[in-house]
């Protein structure tokens, strides 16, 4: 009784005769037929460096290099950090704003 027993739960456990193969699958049918809703992009979503506005970037790096040199700035290296400053390309009035702001501001 005991053979018989164990001969038949071998045989469930059989490997099955057919592999199991990626070709075997077939991804064409859809389960779920409801079309995905498009995501609304934020105000201010995240934007690859590509599709920035160059404008924009130019202030923040202008920002950037302002407050660098203002900070940097100590009465022994004075005069380098106002060349650094006097070299910097401020060729829009917006530019300039942004220079006189960050120069207050440390003040």
């Amino acid at each position: 009784m005991q053979v018989i027993t164990f001969l038949k739960r071998k045989e469930l456990f059989k490997p099955s005769t057919t592999s199991f193969k990626p070709d075997n699958l077939d991804f064409t049918r859809r389960t779920n037929h409801i079309k995905p809703k498009r995501l609304i992009r934020g105000d201010n979503g995240y934007l690859p460096p590509q599709l920035r506005k160059a404008s924009e970037d130019a202030i923040k790096l202008l920002t950037r290099n302002v407050k660098s040199i203002l900070n940097k700035m100590t009465p022994e290296n004075f005069d380098i950090c106002t060349n650094d400053l006097v070299s910097l390309d401020i060729g829009e009035e917006e530019n300039m704003r942004v220079l006189i702001g960050e120069v207050f501001s440390k003040v």
